[in-house]
């Protein structure tokens, strides 16, 4: 889910729910250890952070072989009192026995008064303690007998400020809605509330005539009930966890979109009247992100993807409900799109976190890693001064988080009579965004989409595990990546880096030669075998090189066989892998030629305009100058004199120049650089 974490760096944090600051003191007994499930076991969300207090038992279920029944298939009739604040649910599920002589079911479903439960539809025997209905099954079943439960109930409306997932309504919004990631479904609805057991559902819900209900699956009919009451019914056919059912109903406004995508997806948004214009737009660019998504993960999975506004998290949450996403009605409304990252994550979501599931929430990465990657995504699309900054900002907030509490990504610390809640951190988010953008760098960008490919193929409408990942990304690529995994994913923190001055040489042999000293110096976390970007240059001329450090604490790596001797070096230019660096016996004062790096101009062929990054160590007076084939100016953009650090320079050309190539000369003082982009009209 999402996205309220991703809005300020740790959703729900801003809202005080579980803040940084009060998991501290009880984080420091963590400090220092490497938490980690023992094995990495084959087999083995949300809005953003909320959990059921019983959870701690249910993260760890093996999807295999630890329960006794299958949940097929859900049919649920909902009728929300929006006066008493009561909902009047009936649910009957379809199930298959998974054991011998099965005889008892339990079903997930609290804070209920219930009404009937039944078996095969006849009356039978049940318990009901600490959320779980136990039902006596009239006969004893096989493995693969089909058999039906029936429950009647009825459960209070959660108030808006408890987060741990329910039926709300908000009177100030006039919205009724659902949430339940991770274990809270069972708060509003009788299931098997574990993410691994998908199930198909049909869904009816009963309300005034003015409201209108948005939720997962195919729209089937509004029937009028009479006295003023309308039954809205969805189909479901595509498996889905239980956490990802839901509904929205409010006197919305619907607005249908442009089918997008190769199957021509249906796209709508369900939108308060009074603000549609300025929602739409903020939501208008879901199809172009649905096309690109498609192009870089496979085709979208689903017949629709809607988005509808309520005041989730009050208003400043999202979450990805398969099909129809949850979207804080305060991400949307100003006509800015300030928030788009958000829509990207939620749509990234529906590939991964709702197609391939995770089979627990140790794997919590797998949604909330990767559905960060596709803002990354989103942002490369745009530019690459919106990626470096996107990278930049999620850095920065896992650095933060790391500083108070270091864990692994996988099977973060969930313990909540103690009042640890990490699954939904800046860690899981950003640094499983970041580990994701590092594990491109190391396969190439070609066995990198393969792989995510691969792994949707591999387990499509399923559930998947980190193992599982790794093992459809070593396919993919033909690398052994059990070290980045290790190091990573299963292990905690970053490394430190301390590179020294670079050595050239003549060799005899591998020609013109250089040399780093690349010690590591981190704490409280592994030695790291990463690969590192490092940029030579000499005057005008650079090259990027692969520069493979070893898991030892001081190393020499050496480059050989340059086209160039290089005068100077930057290490990891773009920002590629999540590490702190310091260099040791560097020139404090180093001549012209090493004061700056520009970046390949993006995007690049380019239409309206593209712009480069340019790097200063010290203050440097810049230019550009812009020259077609013949070499006739035809364009300039001055800068003066630009402090050090990170600058972007824009090329915007007029509408006079046409399609072709161009030369960009940029001089910082008396050296140049020269760059070629493609203008295409």
């Amino acid at each position: 889910m999402k996205s309220f974490w991703k809005l300020c760096a740790a959703c729900l944090i801003t809202v005080g729910l579980v803040s940084a600051a009060s998991a501290v003191p009880v984080a420091e007994q963590w400090k220092g250890t490497t938490l980690r499930s023992p094995g990495h076991i084959h087999g083995d969300k949300a809005s953003e952070r909320f959990l059921a207090g019983n959870g701690w038992d249910y993260r760890a279920i093996n999807a295999d072989s630890s329960h006794s029944y299958d949940a097929q298939d859900l049919e649920i009739i909902l009728e929300p009192d929006l006066e008493s604040r009561v909902l009047a649910g009936s649910v009957t599920m379809t199930a298959l026995s998974e054991v011998e002589e099965l005889t008892e079911v339990d079903v997930h479903l609290e804070f209920a008064t219930i009404t009937t439960v039944e078996v095969n539809e006849v009356a039978a025997e049940y318990s009901y303690e600490d959320g779980v209905v136990l039902v006596t099954l009239s006969s004893a079943m096989g493995v693969g007998d089909e058999f039906t439960v029936s429950i009647e109930y009825t459960v209070p409306f959660r108030a808006n400020n408890d987060y741990d997932g329910g039926f709300y309504f908000s009177g100030v919004s006039d919205v009724a809605y659902t949430f339940g990631e991770p274990y809270g479904t069972r708060r509003w609805l009788a299931c098997y509330d574990l993410p691994f057991d998908k199930v198909t559902h049909t869904m009816s819900v009963i309300l005034p005539e003015a409201y209108q209900v948005a939720s997962n699956g195919a729209f089937v009919e509004r029937a009028d009930l009479g006295d003023g009451l309308f039954m809205t019914t969805y189909e479901n056919t595509d498996p889905i966890s239980t956490y990802l059912i839901a509904i929205s109903a409010s006197p919305y406004s619907f607005v249908e979109d442009d089918p997008a995508g190769a199957n021509d997806t249906e796209i709508g948004y369900w939108v308060y009247p009074d603000d549609e214009a300025d929602m739409v737009y903020d939501f208008g660019r879901t199809s172009e992100m649905l096309v690109l998504f498609e192009s870089q993960f496979g085709e979208y999975p689903f017949a629709k993807y809607e988005q509808a506004v309520a005041p989730i998290f009050g208003g400043w949450g999202a979450m990805e409900h398969q099909g129809c996403t949850t979207y804080g009605s305060r991400l949307v409304g100003d006509g800015n799109r300030q928030f788009e990252g958000i829509v990207a994550h939620e749509l990234g979501h529906q590939w991964f976190g709702d197609w391939v599931g995770p089979v627990d929430f140790r794997n919590i990465w797998l949604n909330e890693g990767f559905a960060t990657y596709t803002e990354f995504l989103w942002s490369e699309y745009q530019s690459e001064a919106a990626l470096q900054n996107n990278i930049t900002n999620k850095r920065q907030s896992y650095f933060n988080e790391d500083a108070n509490f270091r864990f692994p990504i996988y099977d973060p610390p969930y313990d909540p009579a103690n009042g640890i809640d990490m699954l939904f951190s800046s860690t899981v988010y950003d640094k499983g965004g970041l580990i994701l953008h590092m594990l491109r760098w190391v396969v190439g960008d070609e066995d990198f989409f393969a792989g995510m490919q691969l792994y949707g193929q591999n387990h499509a409408y399923g559930s998947a595990n980190t193992a599982e990942l790794q093992e459809d990304f070593e396919t993919a690529s033909g690398m052994d990546l059990s070290a980045f995994f290790d190091q990573w994913i299963y292990g905690q923190g970053f490394p430190v880096y301390q590179v020294g001055a670079l050595e050239t040489w003549e060799d005899d042999e591998f020609g013109n030669s250089a040399s780093l000293t690349i010690n590591q110096i981190q704490q409280n976390a592994p030695l790291f075998s990463t690969p590192l970007p490092v940029l030579l240059r000499s005057g005008a001329l650079d090259t990027l090189v692969r520069v493979e450090v070893e898991a030892v604490d001081a190393q020499v790596v050496e480059i050989h066989n340059l086209d160039f001797m290089p005068t100077t070096f930057a290490f990891d230019p773009e920002r590629t892998i999540l590490c702190h660096y310091s260099l040791l016996n560097v020139d404090e004062n180093p001549v012209i030629p090493s004061t700056y790096i520009v970046t390949e101009p993006w995007p690049n062929p380019f239409n309206a305009a593209t712009n480069l990054r340019i790097t200063l160590t010290r203050p440097s007076p810049v230019r550009m100058q812009v020259f077609d084939l013949l070499g006739r100016q035809v364009g300039v953009v001055e800068r003066g004199v630009l402090s050090a650090g990170d600058h972007r320079i824009n090329w915007q050309p007029g509408n006079e120049l046409s399609s072709g190539l161009y030369l960009l000369k940029v001089k910082v003082g008396e050296q140049q650089t020269i760059r070629r982009a493609t203008l295409v009209k």
